[in-house]
């Protein structure tokens, strides 16, 4: 059986990191909001997806990517997701 791991990012630029067997079925339950992790983000899009033969392996890359590394690793590749807006410390003159 084949395991991906992936990253998506809603419309308010959220970012999820999980891995299924099923890529299809899975996307579709983030967008219809039947994720818990993922129900206030919209129109969910992949942004990176790696294949794997085991589960473990796909497991192993889900923790990589949500590690320290593995955040800097997805920057470099894919770039910060935008702001998703609200109050920044310099609107205040604080920063």
């Amino acid at each position: 059986m084949t395991y991906f791991t992936y990253v998506i990012w809603s419309q308010e630029k959220f970012q999820y990191i999980g891995y299924t067997p099923d890529l299809e079925r899975r996307l579709n339950e983030h967008n219809s909001e039947m994720s818990h992790s993922t129900k206030y983000g919209h129109n969910w899009n992949i942004m990176y997806l790696k294949e794997f033969i085991s589960r473990s392996d796909a497991m192993k890359h889900e923790r990589y990517l949500k590690s320290s590394a593995g955040r800097r690793f997805l920057i470099k590749l894919l770039g910060k997701p935008q702001s998703r807006g609200g109050v920044r410390p310099s609107d205040f003159g604080t920063e």
